[in-house]
């Protein structure tokens, strides 16, 4: 982690934090950050940084898809322990030739609000088709620092993350096998093996009286999916286009996460809260635990949180080569991804979705 100072009005102190997985030899990172552009009238400034990873891809034919990074920010003002997500604007911000930005809202199906729904994050692509390393330099996004409630000459430290994503192109696709052996699939209403198909983003009625219903069955006949009713035109049913994360959920990541919580919020998303303890079940193994790293460093006490590292070969230097950063992170529970995942301004994906 490289610490910069910065002069800017708003922020005179920038955390540089870099996210690589080398262990999939895609190898993303963010480096050169800087604040610029500082728009006192209209409360804003450029978060401005380089990006690149390798093995990056976009293609109209045959799969037709692309990848792209989740870009999100965090800040917190210096004397203060509580981190909180930079609110982005929708449109202003400078894209690098041969990208596409694109502002990711809290709720995608409402309009734009800079306090109630900023965009919570950007995601950044290749902007034609293309195989192979991309390293886009001066990205810079429009931060609304007085949605934040922020000063022109509040003092604040600044920390930016990238996460690789997939694109899943629109496109209509069938639920269920049309195997009747199949135990818990889904069937077009009254049908027994017949799959259903999803041709819209449309209202989905649940149900087995009709053909034009989805139902699920398992060997008793009993639905597997719920009772009788449907599913609304804003809850995701595969159809449209959405993202979904390149690979697993790393120890580094979660690490880095568990370091913005508050206090009281570590001890809701990890076991170990004692000094010198690994991430497990329990706050009680002083080893790593089918390797996971994920480790107390240290415990200032009070109300300040704790500071968690990646520390798998237990020599007590954190992020050395062989100290697990890249690994996936087991030992979390389902509610764990969900708040990892409204941390950093992403959701779970549906069952229809996953299907």
């Amino acid at each position: 982690m490289k610490v910069k100072k910065h002069t800017q009005k708003i922020l005179i102190l920038l955390t540089s934090v870099f996210f690589s997985t080398f262990l999939f030899a895609n190898d993303i990172q963010i480096s050169n950050i800087l604040l610029t552009g500082q728009n006192t009238a209209s409360d804003f400034t450029m978060i401005q940084f380089d990006v690149s990873w390798k093995n990056s891809w976009r293609t109209s034919t045959l799969e037709n898809n692309f990848d792209a990074t989740w870009i999100f920010a965090k800040y917190r003002r210096k004397a203060d322990n509580v981190w909180y997500s930079a609110f982005l604007n929708d449109v202003g911000h400078t894209t690098p030739v041969g990208s596409v930005i694109s502002p990711g809202l809290i709720n995608t199906d409402l309009a734009f609000n800079p306090v109630t729904n900023p965009a919570i994050g950007c995601f950044i692509y290749r902007d034609a088709d293309g195989i192979g390393d991309v390293n886009y330099t001066g990205v810079q996004l429009q931060w609304n620092y007085g949605a934040n409630s922020l000063a022109d000459y509040d003092s604040v430290e600044i920390c930016v993350y990238a996460i690789e994503m997939v694109n899943i192109p629109q496109g209509a696709f069938y639920l269920g096998d049309n195997a009747s052996s199949s135990v818990g699939h889904f069937v077009a209403g009254t049908t027994a093996t017949t799959n259903f198909q999803v041709t819209s983003e449309n209202l989905l009625t649940v149900a087995n009286t009709a053909t034009s219903e989805l139902w699920g069955t398992s060997t008793s006949g009993v639905s597997t999916i719920g009772p009788v009713g449907t599913l609304p035109a804003v809850f995701p049913k595969g159809f449209g286009s959405y993202y979904i994360m390149k690979y697993e959920l790393s120890q580094y990541m979660y690490k880095e996460y568990l370091n913005k919580l508050t206090r009281t919020q570590q001890v809701a998303r990890v076991s170990a809260t004692t000094v010198g303890r690994f991430m497990r079940d329990a706050n009680t193994y002083n080893t790593p635990q089918y390797r996971n790293g994920i480790k107390v460093m240290s415990d200032a006490g009070g109300a300040l949180p704790r500071v968690y590292g990646n520390d798998l070969n237990n020599n007590g230097v954190e992020n050395e080569a062989d100290d697990g950063q890249h690994i996936a992170c087991n030992w979390i529970s389902s509610d764990d991804a969900l708040a990892f995942a409204d941390w950093s301004g992403l959701r779970p994906y549906s069952e229809l979705e996953f299907e």
